[in-house]
This record gives structure tokens, C-alpha cells and sequence, in this order.
């Protein structure tokens, strides 16, 4: 039996075809043989402990059914055996949603080409996650705008005055239409509009 060496193998792989800018084909037979693994460690486990305390209650000298100590170091090699390939497993699995994560915003629609390199559970994350992704009109959010967090502080308004001329709000250029909502950042130009009372910030309570 191998202990832990199924999803050893399985990073392995995965580091192999890291270097390339897409993700390689999903490893099912690599990720079906550690499955596989750990319920043969499982069952090791189980069958262990279970002969270990059927002894130990059945001994003439009472035993309580604790397993004995001289069965305890199999079954924590068996146990961090398990724990070994879960992780192995979780590590393999975050990796490709991250890349998936990353194509669908970065390389918008390059994820349903790459659908026959996923598995289903994949294929299907990558479906919905790309409509997710296409529900955003750019002109409310745009995605792709900021890798990080914005640091300025940002505000919801409402304009409550029509104004005529584009504005550029924190070199965010907008139409001011008369009773529409827009989020921008605080900047000088939205500080003005808010104290002549042309715009109102909203907060969620008023905005829902």
C-alpha cells in the first residue's frame, strides 16, 4: 500500500504543466487512484481498530476496548497517510479553479474553449461563472478595471439635478442624467456636486 505517495504524484503533474498559461488536461485517473488510497487506508483503519478493541475487551484482564497502544502507530500512519492526500487533493483542485478564476476575467471567453480539457464539475463552474462574469455591464462595474481593491473611497449618488456636460469624476468620465445612480470615487468633483446638492449619496438602505 502507499502511503500518501497517489497524491504526491498528483502535484507532481500538476507542477509539471504549471508553467503553461492554460491549464492541462483535468488528471481523472490521478485523481480517482488517490481517492482510491485513502479509502484502502480507511478500511485498513477500520479493520484495525476494530480487531484491536475486540482483544482488548475480550482479554482476561478486562479490557476497557481502547484501542492497545501496539496498534496505535499503524493507525496514525494510516490516518496521516489520509490527511496527506486530502490535502495533496484540495492543493490540486484549488490550483485549477484559480486558473479558471483567472482566464475568465483576464481572457474573457477563453474558458468555454478549454471546456474538454476540465472535468464536469469544472466544466460546469466555467459555464456559470461565466455568465456571472458577462451579467456585469461594464457600465455599472467594470471587472477589469482594477486588479486590487481601489484605495480611495467610493460612493453611491443619485443625481437629483440633470447636468448637461460629461464629468469627470475621479477620471471616471460620466453622463449626470437626471434621477439615475451611479458608484463613483470620492473625488473632488463629486464632493462639489453633493455640497450644491446636484447629487445625494445614497446609502443601502436608501438604495434598496
Amino acid at each position: 500500500m502507499n502511503y500518501g505517495q497517489r497524491g504526491r504524484e498528483l502535484l507532481v503533474d500538476l507542477k509539471k504543466s504549471s508553467d503553461s498559461d492554460t491549464l492541462a488536461l483535468y488528471n481523472e485517473e490521478g485523481v480517482r487512484s488517490t481517492l482510491q488510497e485513502c479509502t484502502l487506508h480507511y478500511k485498513e483503519m477500520q479493520g484495525q481498530a476494530s480487531l484491536a478493541s475486540s482483544s482488548g475487551t475480550n482479554s482476561s484482564s478486562g479490557g476497557n476496548g481502547e484501542v492497545p497502544m501496539t496498534s496505535r502507530a499503524s493507525l496514525l500512519l494510516h490516518d496521516a497517510a489520509i490527511r496527506r492526500n486530502k490535502r495533496c487533493l484540495l492543493a490540486y483542485h484549488a490550483h485549477r479553479v484559480n486558473g479558471l478564476r483567472h482566464m475568465s476575467k483576464f481572457d474573457h471567453g477563453s474558458t468555454l474553449s478549454m471546456l474538454p480539457m476540465l472535468s464536469e464539475h469544472e466544466q460546469e463552474l466555467a459555464t456559470q461563472y461565466e455568465q456571472l462574469y458577462t451579467g456585469f455591464s461594464p457600465a455599472i462595474l467594470n471587472l477589469l478595471e482594477h486588479v486590487h481593491p481601489p484605495e480611495e473611497e467610493w460612493v453611491e449618488v443619485r443625481v437629483l439635478e440633470d447636468i448637461p456636460d460629461q464629468m469627470d469624476c475621479g477620471g471616471i468620465l460620466v453622463n449626470l442624467d437626471y434621477n439615475t445612480t451611479h458608484y463613483l470615487p470620492r473625488s473632488g468633483t463629486v464632493e462639489q456636486l453633493i455640497r450644491r446638492a446636484m447629487l445625494q449619496q445614497l446609502d443601502s438602505e436608501e438604495n434598496s
